[in-house]
């Protein structure tokens, strides 16, 4: 009797982690749904558009930036 109350515990949970999962696989094969939702999670915590742009914008020099680094052997 215990074991079926377990599986109808966990079984929500199998479930929501199964959906991440494939979210996260489908993400690798476009990775513009990544970026769809880091701006979701930006909007969802109030932040305006002009600071995500901003953000990301970011994110992308500094990727630049240590690229750069890498191809010219600097470490620190």
């Amino acid at each position: 009797m215990s074991e079926k109350i377990g599986q109808l515990k966990s079984e929500p949970f199998k479930l929501w982690l199964a959906k991440m999962g494939k979210e996260r696989i489908d993400e690798v094969f476009n990775p513009k749904l990544v970026v769809n939702r880091a701006v979701d999670y930006y909007r969802t915590k109030g932040y305006n558009d002009k600071w995500i742009k901003a953000k990301l914008t970011g994110v992308v020099d500094r990727r630049k930036l240590t690229d750069v680094w890498k191809e010219n052997c600097i470490k620190k």
